[in-house]
């Protein structure tokens, strides 16, 4: 999947600069800040995102003519059929799993559902040995416009699909579970890697999840602890239960385990009870993290990653609690996801966020949007949480979100401390020795993303996050609540201050005057450098000029339009027209070539998340 989003539009004004070209001069006239007419003709503009980082594709199968293809059809099917026709399908969901924990070694095979076929069971995948290059193909067949999937409802207390071995491809599915556990549920307790496992195309809904005649929220408002219980009767509320988990769960004994090339593509998961999209693993810690149940001492001793997991173009609607967490990766993406009303069930003491990751490394996160996330506990449209490092946030859309825009956090904790054999140390009594050890954070680029109408502070650090490069976004709040938060520092369980932020070429722009507060208390080195402050009060000039501002600019970006809807597109409605926002800023030198406009940014120097109209090419 190699997803890519185009949209026309009916902008104006936009073509102000060429690029590498000069902008107009606009000291000959007088603009009113409050003028966002233009007298230029609207025209329709074809934009195409061009500067996305690549994610891997899954690799394509050479030789489908060497699979033996089973059908199954629940309303003509037989299981005394031998199922290798459409003519003469076999029935039964056991008979499927019967196919396949007996496949030979490396026996190219395809278990394919008649589309508007129904079952109610589980269905488990297991014990097979397919190969790297003919994986196994669970999918369906006979698609029209009433029938697209194959449907499974589970039984109360299980999973609906159970995977539990490598090369795999799994999709065409609607799986619903009211008084269930999981959607889909991949996981490994042998030592070693689990990998090539593709989910795809699937719908999942309504996992522990007993709607009735309940009406869920459609603005940040919040339901009853009753009306929650009555949704939820068994109140599932593990971060293990929902639409798609994967779970590396081999204990110390037996050896470390990860998975290796997942992809989770292009599902509708909506109103499940916890958890939207989860992978995680008891090898989840690195220095500083105590989540997981193996204590150790460095990245080198002890964290075992899962390798390569691609979360790409999944619809998360209506979580109970998370939308998508990726714990303990290296080299993943989570990309062109859109998760709307996550908490949409928010239990008291509960912590929750959009999109989010967790001990990771070598991160990005791309064209994703977060909106109408419930509750201030953490409540975040996106979270760069404990641990992470080497993570680009680019191109992102967060909007209504309660808890605010975006947070980064970090913790420490104490853990066993080894030697660099990898063997634990013990002092004269024998005894382990624990050294408190912070959390790996460094190296966080968030750039050319769009915050925008959020509550209780648009960017949250906490605890201690260093090296952190915030640069090109357009941040617009909605002056409503007096002292409103932009940016907000706290402790989180360390004690000591965030350090080496730099923070330039950003729109800070309020929607009505009002006054706003820069907590910045918790931080120790931080550079503000060229950016734009509009519609605050007198006051933030000197604000600002405390933490380092260079060069504090009052500018009205004119914005195509500030309203701030659904719709990735939406981002659009704050490309900048005045000429202003694509003069004076920084060289672009840490920037990608293009911006998120398709612009060829390598000389160009703007403000917020915008360049120019014109298209760039490669």
């Amino acid at each position: 999947m190699q997803m890519k989003w185009l949209f026309t539009l009916t902008v104006s004004a936009l073509a102000l600069v060429a690029c590498g070209g000069t902008t107009p001069d606009s000291s000959s006239k007088t603009e009113d800040p409050n003028d966002t007419s233009s007298t230029v003709t609207p025209e329709p503009i074809v934009t195409e995102f061009i500067d996305a980082k690549v994610s891997p594709s899954y690799p394509t199968i050479s030789d489908e003519i060497a699979y033996t293809t089973y059908y199954f059809d629940s309303a003509i099917g037989s299981d005394s059929n031998d199922g290798l026709s459409m003519e003469k399908p076999k029935k039964s969901l056991a008979a499927a799993s019967s196919i396949v924990s007996s496949l030979k070694e490396n026996d190219p095979t395809k278990i394919l559902f008649k589309a508007g076929s129904s079952y109610v069971g589980n269905f488990t995948l297991e014990n097979f040995k397919a190969a790297d290059a003919s994986p196994l193909i669970v999918d369906v067949y006979g698609k029209d416009e009433q029938n697209q999937y194959c449907k499974i409802e589970g039984r109360p207390n299980e999973d609906v699909i159970n995977v539990r071995a490598s090369n795999i491809r799994l999709g065409g599915f609607e799986l619903t579970s009211p008084y269930g556990d999981r959607g889909i549920h991949v996981t490994t307790a042998k030592a070693g890697a689990m990998k090539n496992i593709v989910i795809h195309d699937n719908y999942i809904h309504d996992v522990n999840f007993v709607l009735g005649d309940h009406i869920l929220p459609t603005d940040n408002s919040e339901l009853d602890s009753t009306t929650i219980q009555e949704i939820c009767p068994d109140n599932r509320w593990s971060y293990s239960c929902g639409g798609i988990i994967f779970e590396a769960l081999t204990p110390i004994a037996k050896g470390p385990s990860w998975y290796e090339n997942v992809w989770i593509d292009d599902n509708l998961i909506e109103r499940v009870a916890r958890t939207g999209i989860w992978v995680f693993s008891n090898w989840v810690q690195r220095p500083g993290i105590d989540w997981g149940n193996n204590p150790y001492y460095s990245d080198e001793i002890g964290w075992y990653p899962h390798k390569r997991v691609n979360v790409r173009g999944n619809e998360i609607l209506f979580s109970g609690g998370d939308g998508v967490i990726l714990g303990a990766t290296e080299d993943g993406f989570i990309e062109y996801n859109r998760c709307i009303h996550a908490q949409s069930l928010p239990r008291p003491n509960s912590v929750c966020a959009g999109i989010w990751s967790h001990s990771c490394k070598n991160l990005v996160f791309q064209f994703n949007e977060a909106a109408y996330t419930h509750t201030t506990r953490d409540g975040q449209g996106f979270d760069i949480d404990i641990g992470n490092s080497d993570v680009l946030f680019q191109y992102n859309y967060s909007h209504h979100n309660d808890g605010g825009g975006l947070l980064c956090c970090n913790t420490q904790t104490q853990l066993v401390k080894y030697d660099k054999d990898g063997e634990m140390i013990l002092d004269e009594d024998g005894l382990p020795i624990f050294e408190t050890v912070m959390g790996p954070w460094h190296d966080i680029t968030v750039k050319n993303n769009v915050f925008s109408d959020n509550n209780n502070g648009n960017m949250i650090y906490s605890g201690t996050v260093n090296d952190i490069d915030f640069s090109n976004n357009t941040i617009v709040m909605g002056g409503e609540v007096a002292n409103q938060k932009v940016i907000d520092t706290k402790d989180f369980l360390t004690g000591i201050p965030g350090d080496r932020w730099n923070m330039s070429n950003n729109i800070f722009y309020m929607r009505k005057r009002n006054s706003v507060r820069w907590e910045m208390s918790f931080s120790k080195t931080f550079n503000f450098e060229n950016n734009v402050y509009y519609n605050f009060d007198d006051a933030v000039e000197q604000e600002m000029a405390e933490f380092g501002e260079t060069a504090f600019i009052n500018e009205d970006p004119k914005f195509v339009s500030d309203e701030a809807t659904l719709g990735y597109d939406s981002v659009y409605h704050f490309i900048p027209t005045s000429s202003k926002m694509f003069e004076g800023g920084i060289d672009l030198k840490t920037m990608l070539t293009y911006d998120l406009n398709g612009n060829d940014v390598r000389a160009l120097r703007y403000f917020g998340a915008f360049g120019t109209a014109k298209k760039g090419t490669l």
